[in-house]
């Protein structure tokens, strides 16, 4: 298990949203992620967030890892750490895949413009995805569920 958990977080593979299946925003520093597919809805705080932003812009775990490290002040290794446990919280709960693509182009830009610390940096608090199971039954019922290649609502 360890080895097929180390093949699916490398430190330069890259990851991408789970789309259509996932939708997600960002609002005020915390990432609010719905898994259309199973009904939870998830939270991710300030660290993240800015992982999540960066991830989706295409930024390598080694990335994303680095970046943390210097803006935090952290053992690298410590920060990499933090990073995959979250990506792998993600993927077990279907809200990321991995991405073949090399693209990324700008992706450690916008980490450093986001992560800028401020006059008085907050200390690194590693990232937690919260999960919420209350909104399941309303989320399923919605019809858009029901949506094929003609939209909805599928007027005959």
């Amino acid at each position: 298990m360890a080895l097929e958990r180390r093949r699916r977080t490398t430190s330069f593979a890259r990851y991408r949203m789970n789309s259509p299946e996932v939708i997600a925003e960002t609002i005020d520093g915390e990432a609010v992620l719905v898994n259309l597919e199973t009904g939870d809805y998830f939270s991710l705080d300030r660290v993240g967030a800015e992982i999540w932003n960066v991830l989706s812009a295409g930024a390598t775990i080694e990335e994303i890892g680095s970046v943390l490290a210097t803006r935090y002040g952290l053992d690298p290794d410590i920060a990499r750490a933090a990073v995959v446990g979250l990506i792998e919280e993600m993927q077990k709960e279907g809200l990321v895949v991995e991405d073949g693509s090399l693209g990324g182009e700008g992706a450690i830009e916008l980490l450093q413009a986001t992560s800028q610390p401020d006059s008085m940096p907050r200390p690194f608090e590693p990232p937690v995805l919260r999960k919420y199971t209350d909104m399941q039954d309303q989320l399923m019922l919605d019809p858009i569920h029901e949506v094929d290649g003609t939209g909805w609502p599928n007027r005959v």
